[in-house]
């Protein structure tokens, strides 16, 4: 039976830069780290794009060689309103150099077709980098759930795609183990075991009123493994 691989997410501590993550990954005893280095133009966020920022590039180099840990996948390459997916290209290529074959994209466009021609564009992008493309549904975007997941696979008519499963999203999206199971092929991104700050009412999907509950309870900071829930 192959071993599973466990990697640091880098949104467990977003601010810590990747050459210092991949040593705490280490200390850690993960095997691997997956490495936000594709900006999302938010305010006040880490700028990490090692496309950009040569010492920054050479410096996760030598940390990776040190530790022995594998960088397998780079997020986020987002399909949305106002994004080139070609300007994602850059930041992909980067990653390819130091052997990530994993980009992780969500959706945030609400016309289909729309949504559906940039994620082809996107895995043929990624093709050329001998990449694939894992979507990761989120409760809050416009591709939310693992129907709507499977439904732009299928789609797409790509080979080199797959499926990211968040805890926090399955749980949210009401999505069955039945589903999951039924996902076949495209279980190939791996899942996500977030520690989040927040507990949530098993009856409905956002059981607080105030606005942004949901997106915040989603972002760090994170609980220690010890006192995490869903």
């Amino acid at each position: 039976m192959p071993k599973h691989l466990y990697s640091l997410v880098h949104l467990t501590n977003i601010n810590c830069p990747p050459p210092q993550f991949i040593y705490t990954a280490a200390k850690a005893g993960y095997d691997a780290v997956s490495l936000r280095t594709i900006p999302l133009g938010l305010p006040g966020e880490s700028p990490y794009n090692l496309a950009q920022n040569p010492q920054l590039m050479r410096e996760t180099r030598q940390a990776l060689s040190e530790t022995g840990i594998r960088y397998t996948d780079t997020e986020i390459a987002r399909i949305a309103d106002n994004i080139d997916v070609k300007d994602h290209e850059p930041a992909m290529a980067a990653a390819a150099e130091m052997g990530v074959t994993h980009v992780l994209t969500n959706i945030w466009i609400q016309d289909k077709e729309c949504y559906t021609e940039q994620f082809i564009r996107l895995c043929e992008l990624a093709a050329q980098y001998g990449q694939d493309v894992n979507v990761e549904f989120v409760t809050w975007a416009s591709v939310s759930n693992l129907r709507q997941t499977k439904e732009l696979l299928l789609a797409s008519g790509r080979k080199n795609v797959g499926i990211v499963v968040d805890t926090l999203h399955f749980y949210r999206s009401r999505v069955t183990l039945s589903e999951l199971e039924d996902a076949g092929p495209y279980r190939t991104g791996g899942a996500s075991l977030p520690r989040r700050r927040s507990r949530t009412n098993s009856r409905y999907y956002f059981p607080h009123s105030k606005p942004g509950y949901h997106i915040r309870s989603g972002s760090p900071p994170r609980r220690p493994p010890e006192r995490a829930w869903i």
